[in-house]
């Protein structure tokens, strides 16, 4: 345990757990990095596996495709009515927001649930 506490529930239940880390030398999830390494990935993945400064192939595009790319039905039914229904695959869930199509990894770390905002 870490110490720190995250916030766990619903928008109607919230209340504080111990965090666990990961027993090995790793960030939450397996994750260590830092805004502008996150940046250039985010780059990359918009660019179809360029890397956004050196304008080289560091993952082929048809693996970004593949992981980008539904599997199956996550959530068959739109929740609101600005939104529509999500599949998963690769890791990632894909769907549409308002029109506007995204997709997404949540991530997992103990008792703290990650999304889009």
């Amino acid at each position: 345990m870490t110490g720190f506490r995250a916030m766990v529930g619903s928008c109607n239940l919230i209340e504080l757990a111990p965090v666990k880390h990961l027993k090995a030398n790793s960030g939450d999830a397996g994750v260590m990095s830092n805004a502008k390494e996150m940046a250039i990935w985010l780059q990359a993945l918009l660019g179809k596996g360029r890397h956004p400064t050196q304008n080289k192939t560091i993952i082929p595009a048809e693996v970004i495709r593949r992981v980008s790319s539904g599997v199956v039905v996550s959530q068959p039914v739109a929740q609101f009515p600005e939104d529509a229904p999500k599949v998963y695959g690769g890791g990632q869930s894909r769907g549409t927001y308002r029109g506007f199509e995204y997709i997404e990894h949540g991530g997992a770390v103990w008792g703290i649930p990650f999304g889009p905002i």
